[in-house]
């Protein structure tokens, strides 16, 4: 559940947390690194801090049956950009944002506390399936998400 799918993806550690309100959800923590991820161009770094896509598109050519979902699921994604010395963040992605109504919704925000950018990514799943009525809504919201899996965080040198 902590592989990155990548080969230069290296963990340091991981916990795993039950829940103590007699849930069946968890807290999974990994500290890890991925070597030589970012991309430099002159003196600048452009970084991305999404890891992890969250959902994909439905193949809908002749599917008239619903597409099923664990029922309410909540999954927070946070990654933490240490900014290096001689470095200054330059540009953070704009918070974004989308839903499919009633069903499932994102939630992408960035923000700089001291020398560190922590990325939060929250997906709330809140219907068991996807009708075939909204397969094409579901795949422009996906689409539109897939966007933002694009965005970097610009590192520039002082």
């Amino acid at each position: 559940m902590l592989e990155r799918g990548s080969n230069k993806y290296m963990q340091k550690s991981y916990q795993y947390t039950p829940s103590d309100t007699g849930g069946k959800s968890c807290r999974l923590t990994a500290d890890f690194v991925v070597d030589d991820y970012c991309q430099k161009v002159g003196n600048e770094y452009y970084v991305n801090l999404n890891m992890k896509p969250g959902f994909g598109n439905i193949e809908v050519d002749g599917r008239d049956v619903p597409v099923y979902f664990r029922y309410k699921d909540h999954e927070t994604e946070v990654a933490i950009l240490d900014v290096p010395a001689g470095y200054h963040v330059s540009f953070l992605p704009p918070e974004a944002s989308g839903h499919l109504e009633n069903i499932w919704d994102y939630k992408i925000s960035y923000r700089q506390e001291g020398r560190k950018v922590i990325m939060n990514k929250e997906y709330h799943i809140n219907a068991m399936s996807v009708a075939s009525q909204y397969f094409a809504e579901h795949n422009a919201t996906v689409d539109e998400l897939k966007k933002q899996y694009k965005e970097s965080v610009v590192l520039t040198a002082d």
